[in-house]
């Protein structure tokens, strides 16, 4: 048995016979770097202090021809170097320092480069390198590295090691790529660290690129320079990022420039942060305003403005369109098209928006080869949004290469030719839908029949691919109606989208029925769908009328992957009915009661996920669901989850910011709805908490208990429900369940704790 094996299996007794007495102590044996000692193998196999005090005493022989270790000639470190990569005991580390080693020496990296990188405990040190070897601290298990320890840096500052010697970094950059902790960081800072060492990045870039927004005061403090860059500044890496407000007015406040431009190699072009802020998924109307206050340019141009790019990307979200334009973008502004032009590229734009950017007069005539028109017919733009064009001055017989019509299907075509402006001017025609809900039903008329309606098919077809896939844009924005017909019932009127022919559904198989409904499975123009059909009746109650046209109101409104989609209405007495898709893999409760095993943790948060951003598309339009539970969830084909049962829920808006009625199941009922007090948004997160109990644990709620018992455990006693040990959502679960609506936490702060979950595992 060679030493070096004898080392690698911690045997004692080998290792005294093997060893001689030699003089490895004289100079340059503890600094080599061109082969490996003993001493190297022993420092890099082996935690045992043991071991490392008998070859400490005895002594590696110097001329050892022994070539188990050859690999590490050519990357050869010396036996400081390997101690400081796998963080031995802090005593290995002084006795090595106090025997003579040299704690500035480098090959490419000091020892104390080495002390300062993450090194993951099963990799190959001779193809290591520091500064390739970023690890994604949210998504990387932890335990699998050797981390920066505080004892060794500070023995080695101590010692006198240079903390702003570089190749490419210096261990402060090393620190800053990898979830560092903040003493060792504010440590090494203290020292003399160089906040603002550029590889091309500073630290604080990587703190940025890391997500590691706790640090960032920490690097402001110290007089990290916010305008440093190399291609970008530290605030266009926040503007990429799941966006973090607190983070971006820091920098902000720091002086950081928010009109500095980096290069996008890949299209050729130059954006700001406020570019890039536009791109986001996660951008709120907020942001803007942070940037407006330190003069950001909303005008300036790459090859886009901040309004073209909020068009291309959020052609849905009214929000955001509506701030950028309240902060004076130019709506004319052209690069090769106007934001005009770039929102009838969409077909699922926004009415509103289309409307918002016709009235701040945007050039309705403006050609990039195509007018606005052009191009709304050719990307199937619906025909209350082709309307609205004609309404604001678009020029039906405008030729460019070709007419309009010639682009539009024939119903638009037969629209177009047929279209004759109001007397208003670029008012619109139709009757304000507010005035209408008053008075009558408002039902969207197609120029075809629905039997023969094969744009209904298609975009099921365009949903359901959607709803299949990760959701780009949460902030998805109700749909509005087209053309209008009036029809009326004897109770309070409601506005729906499509009124179907109940000759064209095929009713094959009953689901369930409910106190006032029957559910089936059917078929509608070649789709499965589910026909909830109200048991019409004399007996039949005012309220039990009004939670179902309250049901079919609200689902005619809704347009999101997570809401149950909704296809059209029969109101044609007898045959009153909503119909929506079939989700084939039944309700979340059944789904959770079949097995008794744990559901994956991918599972488990993926449903988490869906059904908080469903929750989140509701209360961004002020609608209280009121029955959140699991039988309400419903999972398609694809096991993506959705919210369905609409019948209780209501919507809040100025003149109305609570409720008081008692509604809803029991089990998930929040305690200020059981104690009768008013509530609002707190009791859907409580519900919702309950349904991640339900995922967790597989387990119905407060099974057997009685409202009476409920109530008084819930609302009096205070008592919830056991978690379970490492529940994932444990803490989210606390949250929501807290007796006080107003410290429960809002459906966005839900949905970040559970996007940090996902993203640590």
């Amino acid at each position: 048995m060679s030493i070096f094996r004898a080392i690698e299996q911690n045997d004692i007794e080998q290792i005294k016979k093997r060893l001689k007495p030699t003089v490895w102590k004289k100079k340059g044996q503890l600094n080599k770097v061109d082969g490996n000692t003993p001493l190297h193998y022993a420092v890099q196999y082996s935690q045992n202090k043991e071991i490392f005090e008998i070859i400490e005493k005895a002594g590696p022989n110097p001329n050892s021809q022994n070539n188990v270790i050859l690999r590490f000639k050519i990357y050869g470190r010396t036996p400081l170097h390997i101690a400081c990569l796998f963080k031995v005991d802090v005593s290995v580390i002084q006795s090595l320092l106090t025997l003579g080693s040299d704690l500035n020496i480098q090959d490419e990296n000091t020892p104390f480069h080495f002390a300062s990188a993450f090194f993951p405990k099963h990799g190959d040190i001779c193809c290591f390198d520091p500064s390739k070897n970023r690890i994604d601290a949210n998504l990387t298990d932890p335990s699998l590295y050797y981390h920066p320890n505080s004892e060794i840096i500070k023995l080695l500052i101590k010692k006198g090691a240079k903390l702003n010697i570089k190749n490419k970094f210096t261990p402060l950059h090393l620190l800053c790529m990898n979830k560092v902790e903040k003493s060792i960081l504010e440590l090494i800072l203290s020292s003399g660290a160089d906040i603002n060492a550029q590889n091309n990045s500073t630290p604080l870039h990587y703190i940025c690129k890391t997500k590691q927004y706790d640090l960032i005061d920490t690097l402001l403090v110290s007089s990290a320079n916010t305008k440093l860059k190399d291609d970008e500044t530290p605030l266009h890496l926040l503007c990429y990022n799941e966006l973090d407000i607190n983070s971006i007015q820091k920098l902000i406040l720091a002086d950081a420039d928010v009109n500095s431009q980096n290069v996008n190699l890949i299209f050729e072009i130059q954006e700001s942060p406020l570019h890039l802020l536009c791109k986001n998924s996660f951008v709120k109307p907020e942001f803007f305003d942070l940037f407006a206050k330190a003069n950001a340019q909303f005008n300036a141009r790459n090859s886009d403005t901040p309004l073209h790019i909020a068009c291309k990307y959020h052609p849905r979200n009214y929000a955001i369109i509506s701030k950028l334009i309240d902060l004076e973008c130019d709506v004319n502004i052209k690069n090769e098209q106007s934001p005009l032009h770039i929102l009838c590229l969409c077909a699922e734009c926004d009415e509103r928006v289309l409307k918002l950017l016709l009235k701040k007069n945007s050039k309705i005539n403006e050609k990039d080869g195509n007018t606005p028109l052009h191009l709304a017919c050719k990307f199937k733009l619906q025909q209350n949004q082709i309307k609205l064009l004609l309404d604001y001055g678009a020029d039906k017989t405008l030729l460019t290469h070709k007419k309009p019509e010639d682009l539009a299907s024939p119903e638009i075509v037969e629209f177009i030719k047929s279209y004759i402006p109001s007397k208003s001017g670029n008012q619109e025609s139709r009757t304000n839908s507010k005035s209408q809900m008053n008075i009558s039903i408002n039902l969207i008329s197609s120029n075809t029949d629905s039997n023969s309606n094969s744009n209904s098919h298609s975009n099921y077809s365009d949903s359901g691919q959607t709803n299949s896939k990760p959701i780009e844009n949460i902030n998805a924005t109700p749909k509005t109606p087209n053309k209008i017909s009036t029809i009326n019932f004897n109770y309070q009127p409601i506005q729906i989208n499509k009124e179907i022919d109940f000759e064209s559904l095929i009713l094959k198989k009953f689901i369930a029925r409910g106190s006032f409904k029957e559910v089936f499975q059917g078929v509608w123009l070649g789709l499965d769908v589910a026909v909830m059909k109200l048991l019409f009746s004399e007996s039949m109650s005012e309220l039990e009328m009004n939670d179902f046209k309250t049901e079919l109101s609200i689902l005619s409104q809704l347009a999101h992957p997570n809401i149950v989609q909704f296809f059209g209405a029969c109101t044609k007495e007898p045959n009153l009915c909503i119909i929506v898709e079939f989700c084939h893999q039944g309700n979340l409760f059944d789904y959770l009661q079949s097995e008794a095993q744990e559901l994956p943790k991918q599972k488990q948060l993926r449903l988490a996920m869906d059904i908080t951003k469903g929750i989140y598309y509701l209360h961004a339009y002020k609608i209280i669901h009121r029955d959140l539970k699991s039988p309400n969830i419903l999972l398609d084909e694809f096991g993506v989850a959705k919210i369905a049962d609409f019948g209780l829920s209501r919507t809040i808006d100025k003149s109305r910011t609570h409720l008081n009625s008692m509604v809803g199941t029991f089990n998930w009922m929040a305690p200020e709805i059981m104690y009768g007090d008013n509530y609002s948004f707190p009791a859907d997160i409580y519900s919702l908490g309950i349904i991640l109990w339900e995922i967790q644990t597989r387990k119905v709620p407060f099974e057997g208990l009685s409202a009476a018992i409920l109530t008084k455990r819930v609302a009096i006693e205070n008592k919830r429900l056991d978690l379970p040990q490492n529940g994932i959502f444990n803490s989210v679960i606390q949250q929501c369940w807290r007796i006080d609506p107003k410290k429960r936490p809002t459906i966005d702060q839900v949905l970040k704790m559970i996007e940090d979950i996902k993203s640590k595992l």
